[in-house]
Order: structure tokens, then sequence, then C-alpha cells
């Protein structure tokens, strides 16, 4: 298999399972949302958005250097990184959580949001183990098994939350949920890498682990910022506002999450070819980090058009009445769609060649620019500020990492792409407009897709190579139904 056919099979794989996945959390969300209100479901989303500040210190970047290091020489890195980043883990483990728990105490929590906190981290805690593991079958490019464990995992949360509601549980229940699940998903995959991959061992390499630490210490930093996005915002409402409007934000930033998934999976699929791309073909790292950005430039805009036209009748439909003050930031938050999807095409590229720590600058210069603006508009502006807090972060983000990618690889051309899709989003949101109110949203969203796609086509978006790669795509769908 070529490597176009790999990233083709492999972004088919995540995407399917994403899309599955996806479905699955938004039923989730959608029923906790509306069972607990906007407080309940605030303290959800604040322990949520806590936890995700700390859990980085019980990963500390081990496990996407164990993607970049198997897919570049797969039996060596497997057989020595796994062993011992299972041991490095544990440790750390034990050490985030004792810290999650103290710093909820710290900051005089009540009684529920310290229960809601500790249930929560002991899920984020097992989670990261998981992670790992997704981390080995990214590295050997077989997706399949991290997509079975992500389906797994939002069924799992879903009938949860259907036997919570019938069951009247609080809070709390719904906390146990999150736990509960990740302890079946961490045993699913104890059992794949037992019989398909490499026995599990622990092992302590006094001299390894500072290498590893060493190298994986600018994809700590990376994701640790970026675990702020979005999710700084969380904390600064729900200290600053209360936990009501803590939920009525993320209810908009939910939706959003969903809406980027594509991004994470086409991100999910290239990385693995294009750290192994940088050491084998220069030109075609290029390519592909190119072509990535300019598919994803021209499927966010018009996700990000339909969503602030059908914000209303989106939030009305997955929330209800009580979650309506949701409605403008999510028009404005889906602003950020676009520009976080060509961004995280080129912030990618950077580790793929070793320029990791460029990455971790720019991602840290952005979250400060959200901190600060937070700080500044939340208090005056509410959720209208952290919305435009987060925006404005994205686009500093997608400045430098066009700058750092430009220099240090090629200048990638979205100008032509970017124009095309602005205007067959423009004819796609006349549509809408007009049959907005007068027919099922579900065919609304149909047609206007058909018409952008069609106005792409007519506009010659595609070419030779694009058609190539997207027939390809389509057959592996159909080959896998």
């Amino acid at each position: 298999m070529n490597t176009v056919q790999l990233v083709a099979k492999n972004t088919v794989v995540s995407l399917g399972s994403q899309v599955l996945g996806y479905a699955f959390s938004f039923l989730f969300t959608m029923h906790a949302a509306r069972y607990l209100g906007a407080q309940g479901f605030g303290v959800i989303s604040f322990a949520l958005a806590f936890v995700s500040m700390f859990i980085i210190f019980a990963d500390l970047g081990l496990s996407p250097l164990m993607t970049r290091e198997v897919a570049r020489e797969p039996d060596i890195a497997a057989a020595n990184f796994l062993g011992n980043t299972i041991t490095m883990k544990l440790v750390l483990s034990s050490f985030t959580y004792l810290m999650i728990v103290m710093a909820t105490v710290a900051l005089n929590y009540d009684r529920i949001a310290l229960m809601v906190v500790s249930l929560i981290g002991a899920q984020a805690i097992l989670n990261n183990f998981s992670q790992l593991f997704y981390s080995l079958y990214q590295g050997y490019q077989r997706l399949e098994y991290q997509a079975g464990g992500c389906v797994l995992n939002s069924l799992l949360m879903l009938a949860g939350a259907i036997v919570a509601i019938r069951q009247g549980w609080t809070v709390i229940g719904f906390a146990g949920i999150y736990l509960v699940s990740s302890v079946c998903v961490l045993i699913y995959n104890l059992i794949i890498v037992r019989l398909k991959f490499v026995t599990l061992t622990f092992k302590f390499n006094v001299n390894l682990w500072p290498q590893m630490l060493k190298k994986a210490f600018p994809f700590t930093i990376t994701l640790f910022v970026a675990a702020l996005f979005l999710r700084i915002d969380i904390i600064f409402i729900s200290k600053l506002l209360g936990d009501t409007y803590a939920g009525l934000y993320n209810a908009a930033v939910t939706i959003i999450t969903v809406l980027i998934f594509a991004a994470d999976a086409v991100i999910l699929a290239t990385f693995p070819v294009t750290s192994k791309l940088f050491v084998e073909r220069l030109e075609l790292l290029a390519k592909a980090v190119e072509r990535s950005a300019k598919y994803l430039c021209l499927l966010g805009l018009p996700l990000a058009v339909g969503a602030i036209i059908l914000a209303d009748r989106i939030l009305l439909l997955v929330y209800g009445p009580d979650f309506v003050q949701s409605v403008l930031p999510f028009r404005l938050l889906s602003l950020y769609v676009p520009i976080r999807f060509v961004s995280h095409a080129l912030g990618w590229a950077l580790p793929s060649m070793d320029r990791e720590p460029l990455r971790t600058i720019s991602a840290a210069l952005a979250v400060a620019v959200n901190i600060l603006l937070d700080w500044l508009l939340i208090p005056i502006y509410g959720l209208i500020g952290a919305s435009v807090g987060t925006i404005t972060a994205q686009i500093v983000l997608f400045i430098l990492y066009y700058h750092f990618v430009s220099k240090y690889l090629c200048r990638v051309h979205l100008f032509f792409p970017a124009l095309k899709a602005v205007f067959s989003s423009a004819i796609m949101a006349t549509l809408v407009l007009v049959l907005k109110t007068q027919v099922p949203l579900v065919v609304v969203v149909g047609l206007g897709s058909l018409v952008y796609f069609t106005m792409l086509c007519l506009l010659r978006a595609f070419d030779a190579e694009d058609k190539e790669l997207l027939t390809m795509v389509f057959r592996r769908i159909v080959i896998a139904h």
C-alpha cells in the first residue's frame, strides 16, 4: 500500500469512527444537558476543563512521541518505549491525581464539585493510558483499533446517561459514568495490545528515561497549552460568572468540538505518514501538508457559515429553550472553526519536521493572548468576551504556524482555494437562509452541502490529483460497507 493509499485508508477509518463516536457523544451531551440543566451541566463542564489543565503532567508528551518514533522505527521503538512509558506513566499519574484533588480543595470548591472533579480526574488518568495505546496504533498506522476504542467509549457513555436519567441520578452519578466507561475502554485496549502488537511489560531503563523525557518535553508544553484552548474560558467563566454560565458556554463549545472533528481525523491519519516522509522524502512532506491545509480550508468555511445561520435551530434542537443564551457565543465561536482547521494542518507539520519547539512557542503565545483577553473581557462582556478571546488567540496561532511552515518547509498557497470556498459558501448561505424556517433542519443541511460542493466542482477547486485521491477514499468507504 503506497503513501496516498495509506493516508486515504486511515482517513476513512478515522473519519468513520469519529462520526460514530461524536454522534454517540452528541446524544450523551444532549441528554445530560437537558437533564442536569445549565447549572448541573456547568459543574461537569468545569470539572472536565479543570482536570484537563493537570492531566498533561501524567503524560509529559510521551504519547505523541510514541507515535512519531514507532512510525519511524516500529520494532525498535515499540519494544523499548512502551514498557518504560507505562512505568513512567504509573508514577506520573499518581502525582497528577494528587495534584488535582489538592488543587480542588485549595481553591475551596464545595463538596459536590470536589466529588465530581475526583471522579473526572480518575477517568482522565485511565484515559491517559488508553491514549498511550492509541499512539501505538497510530505509529503502526492501524487506526481501526483506536476507532473501536473511541466508539466503545461514546456508546458506553450514552448508555450510562440513559440509565442515569431513568434512575434519577445526580451530577455525581453522571461523573461516575465517565469513570466506568474509561475502565471498560482501558480493558479493551489492554486486550488489543496483548493480542495484536506486543506483550505488555514494566521496564525501568534509567538511561532511556531522561532521553525520552527530553524528546517529549516540547510535546508536553504544546499539549498543555493546547488543552487550555476553549477550556480556559470555562474555568474563567465558572469563577467569575458561576456554573450556570459555564454550562451555557460549554453547550456552545461542545457543538464546536463536534464540528472540528474532521480536522482531527485528517491529522490523526497523516501525522505518522508525514513524520516518516520527513526522514525519507521532504518534497512529499511539503505536498502532503499543502493538500491537508487545502482540504481543511475547503471544509471548514462552509461549516462555519452553516453554523452561524442555523445556530438557533441547532441549539434549540439539541439543548432546548433553557440554553437560548448559548446562541450568540456559538455563532461567534463558529468563526473559530475554519481558522482552527487550517492551523491544525500547519501546526502538526512542525513536529513532523522535528521542530516541535516552534509549535510549542506558537501555542504558548496564543494561549497567553487568550488568557489575557479572558481576564479583560469576561468581567465586562461575559460569554461574548470569552468567545472573542478564543477567536483572537486562534488567529494569532494561525499566523505563527503559517510563518514557521513557510520558513522551514514551503509556502502553503491557500488564497485561491479560500476564495473559491468563500464564493461557494455565499451561494450555499443564500439557499440556507431561504429554506431555514421552511423545511426540516437535516434537509437544509443536506441541500446546503450539495450546493456547496457542486459550486466547488464548477469552480474547479479540485485538480486531477484531488479527484484521484477522493475516488480512492470513496472506494475505501464502499469496501468498508
